[in-house]
């Protein structure tokens, strides 16, 4: 189950201003100061992208849990480049428990003239057209087209969404409506309106935000004002816009236990066993006694015969697993099918789990006001291991956890009710990813030699999908694609173990004959050769640098060691030994260093990174930038030969 929002027609607007912000830059026309003038918006006088919004949203909520969204936006063309973008938009819902209507949709020129679309030109789609059999949904999607299109024109479109009931059938209200802080909205108003019998929470977080409260007789009035700061460019990996941008969040359930209790019934229900599943589940297990031996072998059956598909959904079809029986079948489906199969399984065994709602990727909050905008994914969870666990990681063992599920909020769901919880952080321990490669320099400094790398953890994973990827693109083409990448020439291939196995870690075995020779020469100081390394210390924990950052980013624990052995022939000089290196920061050591043994020189590089979460605060970021500097100049490290040991040697034309 991926993310559901609610309000279908903010959705699109989303949709539509990230698609859109790729603008040219630079001062309002005269005519749009004029418009500015006419309409009372300030659009703003320098650094303008090349258009402009304002929504009115007016989300009204009925007792049995329907509800009524009507949505007025208006885009302002201020430049060439956002008028193919701007003149086409498109709105979503879900015919099953919603209907959708254009009540308005003109062009507004400059000049104050309307000129209407025809709404025989609305163009319809089906959202669910390319999902399996199984998972086929009442999608569907309009699309509408503005006429007369220019720069300074505003295209203005209202639509009204009937909500008959929530997604989960639960008779509960939950929305999310983040306005990011990089979408160059000129003001924004949201206004609830709500029985005053009915218990709403509604919530205004994050800069710009202004909320007011009123109330008569019989209803109460909520009304949110966004009036933006400055706009600001996304950070490169940045936590979500859900955790701080501003943000308004509106409920009917308690809270979050709450929410997780609306699904509670149906997903216990789906986890018991049929004498299919107690049939499997026997047949998975024969031969081992251990209870977590058991458990490790189903999650292992349903990792490598249930094939994951991702759902896109909103109706309660999107929130509750088909039967175990049906995704047995059909040997493929969404996490929360590949979960309630694991737990019948295990159920069948007397083994005992709960579903876990969870956010898969830049998520790492879950606020007080309950909506579904903070779950997009579904794990399980093993209370006699203590263990969490994704069935759909296809790739992880047993007990590890896709890099976006680690120290997150969570809502366990089980047969006892449910509750809060959040996934563990990330252990250094857990996670090491080993590279040896050995390099045999031959009397004519020809270059030969094998490359191993060892995962455990999310190295483990990412071993696996590389694998997967080398072997369906070809095992010689993928491994000198990456002599390539590592800025090498010559013949390589890569012996494969198979990557559908979920063991505890992970072993990509590769051999290579290089194109190249080596230049021994006393001021040639060539590049250390890497081999076939797939992986490098430094590239993966904490993403990429950006100066002066204001948000969290995420970044993540574990070890990457590489290690190097160069052998050279008889008769060749030796290069220097390399100068030791250590760097120590807060969240991260890296060391270096190469020492001659005989004929050979070793290399052994380490980055072990010991952060407590999978959020860094942006001063983290000041900390560690020129570390890092460091550590790349270290693996940038020339090998270099003494005059003395080169001076008498024969010169040899390579």
């Amino acid at each position: 189950m991926k993310q559901s929002i609610k309000n279908l027609s903010l959705r699109g607007v989303g949709v539509l201003l990230a698609a859109s912000c790729l603008s040219t830059l630079g001062a309002p026309s005269l005519r749009a100061q004029e418009m500015a003038l006419q309409t009372g918006l300030d659009i703003g006088q320098t650094d303008q992208g090349s258009f402009r919004v304002v929504t009115e949203t007016v989300i009204t909520l009925r007792l049995d849990g329907s509800a009524q969204i009507r949505n007025t936006y208006r885009g302002t063309v201020l430049g060439e480049a956002a008028i193919a973008a701007m003149g086409a938009q498109t709105r979503a819902f879900t015919a099953d428990n919603q209907s959708f209507e254009i009540e308005e949709a003109y062009t507004h020129k400059w000049d104050g003239r309307r000129i209407p679309v025809d709404l025989a030109t609305v163009v319809p789609g089906d959202i669910a057209g390319t999902q399996p059999a199984m998972y086929q949904l009442n999608r569907k999607a309009r699309t509408v087209i503005f006429p007369d299109l220019a720069v300074d024109d505003t295209v203005v479109l209202t639509t009204r969404v009937e909500q008959a009931h929530d997604a989960m059938n639960s008779g509960k209200f939950a929305y999310a409506q983040v306005f990011r802080r990089d979408m160059p909205y000129a003001e924004a108003k949201l206004t609830v309106i709500a029985p005053k019998q009915l218990a709403v929470k509604v919530g205004a977080f994050g800069g710009g935000l202004e909320l007011q409260k009123s109330e008569n007789a019989d209803m109460v009035t909520y009304a949110v004002t966004y009036r933006p700061v400055p706009v600001l460019m996304r950070e490169p990996g940045e936590t979500s816009a859900l955790d701080h941008d501003p943000r308004v969040l509106i409920s009917t359930f308690s809270d979050n236990a709450d929410l997780g209790a609306a699904l509670g019934e149906a997903t216990v229900a789906r986890v018991k066993p049929t004498p299919t599943i107690a049939a499997l589940a026997e047949e998975i297990t024969r031969g081992i006694a251990d209870r977590r031996g058991q458990a490790e072998a189903i999650d292992r059956w349903v990792k490598q015969n249930i094939r994951y598909i991702a759902l896109y959904a909103d109706v309660s079809e999107g929130y509750v697993a088909h039967a175990p029986e049906q995704t047995l079948k059909y040997r493929y489906g969404d996490c929360k099918d590949h979960v309630a199969l694991m737990s019948a399984l295990l159920a069948a065994k007397g083994i005992a789990s709960e579903a876990v709602r969870i956010y898969l990727g830049d998520v790492y909050t879950m606020p007080e006001i309950a909506t579904p905008a903070y779950q997009n994914h579904r794990i399980i969870y093993l209370p006699e291991f203590e263990l969490f666990d994704d069935p759909t990681a296809g790739h992880v063992g047993f007990g590890v956890l896709a890099p976006g599920d680690y120290d997150k909020p969570v809502i366990r769901i089980g047969a006892n009710g449910s509750r809060l919880d959040r996934t563990p952080p990330m252990r250094m321990q857990d996670h090491t990813a080993v590279t040896r490669t050995t390099i045999n320099v031959a009397a004519d400094r020809s270059m030969s030699g094998q490359t191993t790398e060892l995962g455990t953890g999310i190295f483990a994973a990412t071993l696996r999908a590389s694998a997967a990827r080398f072997q369906q693109n070809g095992l010689q083409r993928s491994a000198e694609a990456v002599l390539h990448t590592n800025g090498l020439a010559g013949k390589a291939h890569f012996d494969l173990r198979m990557p559908a196995e979920t063991t505890a870690s992970f072993e990509l075995k590769s051999t290579f004959q290089l194109a190249t020779r080596l230049s021994t020469e006393a001021d040639a100081a060539p590049l250390i050769p890497v081999g076939l390394s797939t992986m490098r210390p430094g590239g993966f924990f904490f993403g990429t640098r950006y100066a002066g950052r204001k948000f969290p980013f995420m970044c993540y624990a574990g070890r990457q060691i590489q290690e190097i052995e160069i052998n050279f022939a008889e008769g060749l000089p030796l290069p220097d030994p390399l100068k030791p290196t250590r760097i120590d920061t807060k969240v991260f050591t890296y060391t270096a260093e190469g020492r001659l043994e005989g004929r050979s020189l070793k290399i052994r590089r380490e980055l072990a990174s010991r952060v407590p979460g999978q959020v860094c605060a942006p001063e983290i970021e000041a900390a560690i930038t020129e570390p890092l500097k460091g550590v790349e100049a270290s693996l940038g490290t020339r090998l270099h030969f003494s005059p003395a040991t080169t001076a008498a040697l024969p010169v040899q034309q390579l």
